[in-house]
C-alpha cells in the first residue's frame, strides 16, 4: 500500500479562527465535535506558521463532508486555501479554493481514476496563474513545473520513445527539489514551494509546525 495523505490548508488566518470555524460547521451540523475517538478518525489542526494553517485530515476520504467542512471555513474567515491529497502513492492532486468556492483543481494521474477527484473541473490541469493570484506571496512561474501531469503512451508511440518523452519529465521541477515530478513523494515539492514545511519519515509525511489540537466529529464515531 502506497502513501495516503489528506491536508486542508487555509490562508493567512489563524488556527483558533480555523478551529471555531469547523466548531461551527459541525455543530449547525448537529454534530458536535468530539475531544477524543477513534485515531483513524482523528483530525489534528496545527498552528499557524508561514500565514499557513494545516488540517492533517484522517485516513478516510467522506468527499461530500470534508469539502462541505473546508469551504464553509473559507467561506467565513474569507480567505484561500487548499485540499492537498494523495492517493495510494499513484497520485496527488489538490483543490484550490477562496471565500468557499472552488476554483481549480489538478491530479498528477488521470489513470486509473484520478479524473474521480476532479468533479469540478474534469481537466484536472490546474491553473498557475489562478492560484498566484489568490497567494500573494506565489507567482505563476514558480507553480507551473508542479502542473505536469503523467501520460498514458500514445498509440502510434514506440515504448523507447514513450521512456524518452518520461525520463524528461520526470525530474525535480525546480532546483532543490527533492523528489521527482513522479514521485510517490512528489506533492512534498508542492507543499514546500507553498511553504509548508513537511518532511518524509518512516513511510509517512509530518506536517513539522506545532500541533495545536485534535478532534472528532461525531458522525465519525457512529461510522467507526
Amino acid at each position: 500500500m502506497g502513501l495516503f495523505l489528506r491536508y486542508n490548508l487555509f490562508y493567512d488566518v489563524t488556527h483558533d479562527n480555523v478551529y471555531a470555524a469547523y466548531a461551527r460547521f459541525y455543530a449547525e451540523c448537529r454534530q458536535p465535535l468530539q475531544s477524543s475517538g477513534d485515531e483513524q478518525f482523528k483530525l489534528t489542526i496545527h498552528e499557524t506558521e508561514n500565514n499557513w494553517v494545516a488540517i492533517d485530515l484522517d485516513s478516510g476520504w467522506e468527499r461530500d463532508v470534508r469539502q462541505a467542512a473546508y469551504l464553509f471555513a473559507s467561506q467565513l474567515l474569507s480567505c484561500p486555501g487548499f485540499f492537498v491529497y494523495v492517493y495510494d502513492g499513484l497520485h496527488w492532486g489538490y483543490e484550490c479554493f477562496d471565500n468557499g468556492v472552488v476554483l481549480d483543481q489538478f491530479v498528477s494521474d488521470p489513470e486509473p481514476d484520478g479524473v474521480a477527484y476532479c468533479d469540478e473541473f474534469p481537466s484536472c490541469n490546474g491553473n498557475a496563474e489562478l492560484i498566484a493570484a489568490c497567494f500573494p506571496h506565489l507567482n505563476s512561474k514558480d507553480i507551473s513545473p508542479y502542473l505536469i501531469k503523467k501520460s498514458s503512451p500514445a498509440p502510434d508511440e514506440t515504448p523507447l520513445a514513450y521512456f524518452e518523452r518520461k525520463k524528461v519529465l520526470d525530474i525535480p521541477p525546480r532546483p532543490g527539489d527533492e523528489y521527482s515530478r513522479f514521485d510517490p513523494l512528489a506533492v512534498l515539492n508542492f507543499l514546500r514551494m507553498l511553504g509548508v514545511r513537511v518532511e518524509a519519515r518512516d513511510g509517512y509525511v509530518i506536517l513539522l509546525s506545532p500541533q495545536y489540537r485534535s478532534f472528532w466529529g461525531k458522525y465519525q464515531q457512529d461510522k467507526n
